[in-house]
Order: structure tokens, then C-alpha cells, then sequence
């Protein structure tokens, strides 16, 4: 080998040395001396909680009414007004029917009110629980099952109550009494803290603050006994007297008239002008009604004319 080629080897293994003193020096220096500096962490930006979720909209239960005929009114901030067909009804609120007139609810999808003629019917309570109406005259309610839901209907604030599930049935309230006949399901009655089962076909009654009286089968007919009581010659019309089933609704000339524990009534009707009847008129537990007319008595009779004789004596 040439002078000129060791130097250039010797040159070469010096820098090969160099470079692995180097890279030991390096290694040793990152894995004895040197400590990486430690990153702050990033703050991180925590997403936004979100909005607690909105409470479902509470759900409004309404009566709708379907049909109308007649004068039926319902009860306004301002007075009572007439009631249309799609008018929807909430607690609170009453309706009320003419003579000749009725009216029709929809309660949910298949339960149904009716009010008859000189009824008035007031909403209580509509919810998930319970459908409670208070009602003055006659009702028929068509409550089909929904749920745990009862139906109640209240006889005015004596505590006389008629609880149903699932039943067709007829109320008549007159304010001292609230009667029911049932045409299919069975209703319960309620008051004074005892209750009776009136299944299909039977009616019963309840008088204010007493106990409910047995059921029974529903009557064939109506049935109403009405005479006049008052001697040829009276100064007044008539001295009504009668008796209809115990819970019926009696009207004389148009007035109510209180029945008694066995369904006898009496009242004296006063004489007017041009008058020669009285009008009684009677409607049951099932609203059927039935009327009679009872005349009136003969006016007294009046001394038109008096005429004084007098007979001359003779003289003897």
C-alpha cells in the first residue's frame, strides 16, 4: 500500500470513529442527562350540557259538543250564551237545555253525554282519572271503557253520587234525589257511605243525606195518579195531589213539586184568568215522561141579581 492510500484509510477510520464517539456521547446524553420537556396539556373546550329536555305539554281533556237542538246555552264570563255544534268544553263549565231542547257531548272517542230538555250539566273534572259531571235534570251517559278512568255523575252538593267503569244508564236529578236506570253494565250508588249495584235493567234511587234504597227492575210504563182535591166552589183552581215512583221528577204547570219517601205530592194552584186546566207532568229514572191534565173546579157561583118582596099583611 502507498504512503498516499494510508493516510487516506487512516483518515478515514478517524472519522469513523469520530462519528460513533459521537453517537455513543448522543445516546448516552438522551438516555442518562437529558429530560424532554413536558407539554402543557391542551385545554380542551367542554361541549355545552345539553338543554334539559322540555316536560310534555299536560294533556287537555275537553267535551265536544256534537249535536244541538233547541235553545241550549252554556255559561260565559259575561252571561250565558247559545252553544254551537264543534264548541269544545272544559272544567268548569256548564251547559243547559229548554224545554223541548237537548244537547250532545263527545268525550274522547267513544264516550258520550246527552242532556235532555230543562237540564243543566256542569264539568267537574276531565283527566286520566276521572270524568265528573254535576247534573240537574235527566242525563244519559254512554261511557265505554278507557283505561283505570271513572265516570261520576253528582246530584247538585249533597254527597249522592252514580260511579261507573263501563255502562249504559240514564240519571235523573231533581236536587233532593238523584236516580239512575241502567240499560247495560252495571253503576254504582253512592251516599251516606253505602253503595249499591244497579246492574242491567234495574233502577234505584237515593234521597239527600240518606242511604241508598234497594235497586229494582225498570218499570213497563210511566207511572203517574193525579186528582184535584178541591170541593166544587173553591176560591182556587185546584188542590193537586198524586204520587209517582219515588225519585221521578214532577212538574206542575211547569214547577217543580217535592215528592215525598213513598212519591206522593199535593199543591194548590191558584186561580187566573182564562185558566181551566193544570198541567202534571212526570219523567222517571230512564227520562221516559208522561202528563196529565187535572180541571180546574167550577168558579163559585155569584148572586147576579137580588130581588127583596115584600107580602102586605091583612089586616084582621
Amino acid at each position: 500500500m502507498s504512503r498516499k492510500h494510508k493516510q487516506t484509510f487512516r483518515g478515514a477510520l478517524v472519522a469513523l470513529l469520530i462519528l460513533l464517539l459521537l453517537a455513543g456521547a448522543r445516546w448516552l446524553f438522551l438516555h442518562t442527562i437529558y429530560e424532554p420537556p413536558v407539554e402543557a396539556p391542551v385545554a380542551r373546550v367542554a361541549a355545552p350540557a345539553p338543554a334539559p329536555a322540555a316536560p310534555p305539554a299536560p294533556v287537555v281533556h275537553e267535551a265536544i259538543v256534537e249535536s244541538v237542538s233547541g235553545r241550549v246555552e252554556r255559561n260565559l264570563p259575561d252571561g250565558w250564551t247559545n252553544v254551537s255544534v264543534g264548541d269544545h268544553l272544559r272544567s268548569d263549565d256548564s251547559l243547559r237545555t229548554s224545554r223541548g231542547a237537548k244537547t250532545a257531548l263527545r268525550i274522547g272517542d267513544n264516550s258520550r253525554l246527552t242532556i235532555t230538555e230543562g237540564s243543566q250539566l256542569t264539568i267537574r273534572e276531565l283527566t286520566e282519572q276521572v270524568h265528573r259531571f254535576k247534573v240537574r235534570g235527566n242525563v244519559f251517559v254512554d261511557f265505554t271503557p278507557d283505561g283505570q278512568r271513572v265516570l261520576r255523575i253528582e246530584n247538585d252538593d249533597n254527597g249522592t253520587v252514580a260511579e261507573a267503569r263501563e255502562a249504559r244508564f240514564s240519571v235523573l236529578s231533581t236536587g233532593t234525589s238523584l236516580a239512575i236506570a241502567t240499560e247495560s253494565g252495571s253503576v254504582d250508588l253512592k251516599s251516606k257511605d253505602q253503595i249499591i249495584h244497579v246492574e242491567s235493567g234495574e233502577e234505584a234511587f237515593a234521597r239527600a243525606g240518606e242511604a241508598p234504597r234497594p235497586s229494582a227492575p225498570i218499570p213497563t210504563e210511566v207511572l203517574l195518579k193525579v186528582a184535584n182535591a178541591a170541593a166544587a166552589g173553591a176560591s182556587f183552581c185546584a188542590d193537586v195531589e198524586g204520587s209517582a215512583p219515588a225519585g221521578s221528577e214532577v212538574l206542575v204547570d211547569g214547577q217543580p213539586v217535592e215528592l215525598d219517601d213513598q212519591g206522593r205530592f199535593s199543591l194548590r194552584v191558584p186561580r187566573s184568568a182564562g185558566k181551566r186546566v193544570v198541567q202534571v207532568e212526570t219523567r222517571d229514572a230512564s227520562g221516559r215522561s208522561k202528563t196529565s191534565e187535572v180541571p180546574c173546579v167550577p168558579d163559585p157561583a155569584r148572586i147576579k141579581d137580588l130581588a127583596i118582596r115584600w107580602k102586605r099583611s091583612r089586616s084582621p
